[in-house]
């Protein structure tokens, strides 16, 4: 599992010779050739909903709260609410 952040594969199986070939699979080592062509063969396509992801949309639906993804820059906190400590 060559693939960042990938820790496990999820596997659906109706019969016991599934789970033998999904174990032998994971001992496969593919190319990086091999693996940018599943990449790209793979790759989400867009729908309309994506659409709704950027940061003005998100506000607006969040009534005006900053939402960030998992993959943005967070926000410097400057002056962090709540109680201070002495």
């Amino acid at each position: 599992m060559p693939r960042p952040r990938v820790t496990a594969t999820l596997v659906g199986a109706g019969r016991v010779e599934q789970i033998h070939d999904a174990v032998a699979a994971s001992q496969l080592a593919l190319t990086a050739d091999q693996i940018g062509r599943l990449t790209e063969a793979s790759a989400p396509t867009l729908s309309f909903s994506d659409s709704l992801n950027s940061a003005p949309d998100r506000r607006m639906v969040f009534g005006g709260d900053e939402v960030r993804g998992w993959g943005e820059a967070q926000p410097r906190v400057l002056h962090p609410a709540g109680p201070s400590s002495p």
